[in-house]
Formats: structure tokens, C-alpha cells, sequence
């Protein structure tokens, strides 16, 4: 069996951050608060730049519900790797 049969396939979204948050904690909870009552994607890095790690299910509504929370917030790359997106950086 495949490591990604059993845990699911995953997707990196790059958001920019403009104005950029404080540390991680600033921007866990601010997408804590966006998916209030739903499973909230996971907060990889935070500054600058977001990145956020979801479902390929999910990913389209992700993308929709944070850039409309924050008006600087916005999609700039998806991946399947955290290695490829951090070489976008």
C-alpha cells in the first residue's frame, strides 16, 4: 500500500501576505477564525507569505474563504510539494 492511499493526497497553497503577519500564531489564528467550525486547513509558514496545507477537495474553497477574509491576501501558486513552492520564494 501507498503512503498517500492511506493518508490522502495533499496540496501547498502560496497566499501572499500584504500587510504581512506578526509570526505563526498571528496567522494560525487568523485562519482558525476564517474556518470557524469547519477543519481549517494547516498553517505551514507565516510572515510574508502563507502557506497552507489542504485537501485537493477542499483546495478551490480554501482559496476562496481566505482571500476573501483579508483584502492583501492573496493566491499566488498551488503544489503538491513544499519543496517547489519554497523554490518559488
Amino acid at each position: 500500500m501507498v503512503v498517500k492511499e492511506r493518508r490522502g493526497r495533499r496540496r501547498y497553497v502560496l497566499f501572499s501576505a500584504e500587510p504581512p503577519f506578526r509570526d505563526r500564531a498571528e496567522a494560525i489564528e487568523h485562519v482558525n477564525s476564517v474556518f470557524r467550525g469547519l477543519r481549517p486547513p494547516h498553517v505551514i509558514e507565516a510572515g510574508g507569505h502563507l502557506i497552507v496545507r489542504c485537501s485537493p477537495e477542499d483546495r478551490s474553497a480554501v482559496v476562496a474563504e481566505l482571500s476573501a477574509s483579508r483584502p492583501g491576501l492573496l493566491p499566488l501558486r498551488t503544489s503538491g510539494t513544499l519543496r517547489k513552492l519554497r523554490s518559488f520564494l
